[in-house]
């Protein structure tokens, strides 16, 4: 079920559904209200292996950072990467390591009050 991110979300996509969803992304591109989405983190954030296409720009190195995590994979979209994708339990482990690690973190407005304390004192 495509849906391009504008307008109201599908209501088969609000539920959990029978079988494996993909989700089929550029890797930095600007969303519906102008900011930047940034599927690739958005993905382990959530836990959620990946297939990365390498391409110009931040494409290459984000590939290679997930690939060598293990909570993707690296190249061109096929039958056996995508089966792979949706099967591997390694990836969904090391998706779901990478989630707790994600979460772990401290809010942004945490981080930058800690370096505004260090400029101060």
């Amino acid at each position: 079920m495509p849906f391009a991110g504008h307008g109201p979300v599908p209501a088969g996509l609000e539920r959990r559904g029978d079988r494996p969803r993909l989700l089929v992304s550029h890797s930095t591109v600007p969303g519906p209200d102008g900011n930047t989405l940034r599927p690739v983190l958005a993905a382990l954030a959530f836990g959620v292996p990946q297939l990365v296409i390498p391409g110009p720009g931040d494409r290459r190195y984000n590939a290679e950072l997930v690939a060598r995590r293990g909570a993707g994979l690296v190249g061109a979209p096929s039958r056996a990467t995508i089966t792979r994708l949706l099967a591997d339990e390694g990836l969904r482990a090391a998706a779901a390591e990478v989630r707790a690690e994600i979460a772990a973190m401290p809010e942004p407005a945490e981080v930058a009050a800690a370096v505004l304390a260090g400029v101060r004192s």
